[in-house]
């Protein structure tokens, strides 16, 4: 990834007359530099998210109730339909900035789906194979770690609310416990907002 960012970005510089190439190069260069930093600081953070995802096995955050397996079970579908509608358009991108050289016939001419600067001929094989090889799968790496980081977060946030969904139903059906019961259920319902709360710092 960090090669290919470097090589695209340093050809930007070599294209700069070029206004509509060099728009081009801009786009994608920044892109893939965000996508990067997006990596970074996700893996920076990784630690955080790790105890997250430790957290999610307590019995805290289960669902007690058939309707409340039904609210986990609907945020989850929800949850795969997002992942499919994001999945599908990137997967489907990234298939056709691959073959494009190949299905225009450019790739007779020794065309990179990425337009970089290299300090060495890539016209010439197999150093064209190469970084052609090198290319596709960088940009792959950084765009599904892009979706899958994304998805993740979008996981997190579904999960949340279904956790606030739970909590609502504990609530709702505090007045029908048992005046012995109704204490330590209205306490593990603070302690449950307490912990749903600790998402809010990743």
């Amino acid at each position: 990834m960090t090669t290919h960012n470097f090589f695209q970005t340093v050809n930007v510089f070599f294209v700069i007359s070029d206004l509509e190439a060099l728009a081009a190069t801009i786009f994608v260069s920044i892109t893939s530099l965000m996508g990067s930093l997006k990596v970074y600081y996700f893996t920076k953070k990784i630690g955080i998210l790790k105890r997250l995802m430790i957290d999610l096995n307590s019995a805290i955050f289960q669902p007690r109730s058939m309707n409340q397996r039904i609210l986990v079970k609907r945020s989850l579908n929800f949850w795969k339909t997002t992942y499919g509608a994001f999945w599908v358009p990137v997967c489907s991108t990234l298939f056709f900035w691959a073959c494009f050289p190949i299905l225009d016939g450019s790739v007779k001419q020794h065309r990179l789906p990425f337009a970089a600067w290299y300090p060495f001929d890539t016209k010439m094989s197999p150093i064209y194979e190469i970084i052609y090889i090198h290319q596709v799968v960088s940009t792959s790496i950084t765009a599904l770690s892009i979706l899958n980081m994304d998805m993740l977060l979008a996981a997190l946030m579904v999960y949340v609310g279904v956790q606030c969904d739970i909590l609502c139903d504990d609530l709702r059906n505090l007045r029908d416990t048992e005046k012995s019961d109704y204490e330590v259920k209205l306490l593990n319902s603070i302690e449950h907002h307490k912990r749903i709360l600790q998402y809010d710092n990743f």
